[in-house]
């Protein structure tokens, strides 16, 4: 829940006010809006990243958020992490952890028993994002592609445990038209919430289509869904800025809405 959040503290100064926003679990949201509307500084305070001077962020007890930022990929190729390959990176990341449930039930209980179990782990969770083989073994941080970061920030995010909640921001840059397909079908059917900024519109329709091809905000009329997992709505909000003050504004025709306004955007600058 963001309740009347406010944050004044960037460079040039912003407000982001009157803003009430309640995310459920295994919802979809979308942030859309121009560049340097806000949107990140409004996932920054989702994230506590920056404090707002009013208002609060809730997220249920004991929920796990995982956050990937445009920074956050850039990061990796920088300071430790650079010369770290991807298996080494994910090994690190629970290596403070070593008598945590996930690694003991690697190895069945036996905290001395070494990290063969573990690694298969880490090996088969970087599979799932395209990194497997050399690539994920030999091949430090710093001489990975654009795309295959951001493949292995995903799989780090989502590793060992996947979040409750997934703040991500325009996690597509840099992927490749396959990659983007497959990404946005699985967090389609991530059973978390995700939270997301995104312009890219291919991977917005994937993201918020069934295999049918009904929006995930449609009605099903036939009565078929999974009960046991059902599908909540896809919002899409627009971030606005006027005159330094910031607002989000429900699109009520989602992706379908956001895509016209762009393409009428389009249509007008090519008219000048």
């Amino acid at each position: 829940e963001i309740p009347n959040q406010r944050e004044n503290s960037s460079s040039p100064p912003l407000a982001i006010k009157n803003v009430t926003l309640n995310v459920a679990y295994g919802e979809k949201v979308v942030f859309v809006g121009r560049n340097g509307a806000g949107k990140t500084t409004l996932m920054k305070i989702l994230n506590r990243v920056i404090k707002p001077d009013a208002g609060k962020v809730q997220y249920f007890h004991g929920a796990r958020v995982g956050t990937l930022m445009q920074h956050h990929v850039e990061d990796l190729k920088r300071l430790e992490s650079r010369n770290l390959n991807a298996l080494e990176l994910l090994m690190k990341s629970i290596s403070k952890e070593e008598n945590s449930p996930e690694v003991l039930l690697a190895n069945n209980g036996n905290s001395n028993r070494g990290t063969t179990s573990l690694e298969t782990k880490v090996r088969a969770h970087l599979n799932k994002f395209g990194i497997s083989g050399e690539t994920a073994v030999s091949v430090p941080l710093g001489g990975l592609s654009g795309g295959q970061l951001v493949r292995v920030g995903l799989a780090w995010v989502t590793f060992p445990n996947p979040p409750h909640v997934l703040l991500l921001d325009e996690p597509t840059n840099h992927l490749d038209m396959t990659t983007i397909q497959m990404f946005g079908e699985a967090l389609r059917k991530y059973q978390g919430a995700v939270v997301l900024i995104s312009h890219d519109i291919h991977f917005l329709n994937i993201l918020t289509r069934e295999q049918g091809g009904k929006r995930l905000n449609e009605s099903d009329s036939d009565g078929d869904k999974d009960e046991s997992h059902p599908s909540l709505p896809a919002r899409v909000f627009e971030v606005r800025k006027s005159k330094g003050i910031v607002s989000v504004h429900q699109l009520e025709g989602g992706v379908d809405a956001y895509r016209r306004k762009q393409e009428r955007i389009s249509a007008s600058v090519g008219r000048v």
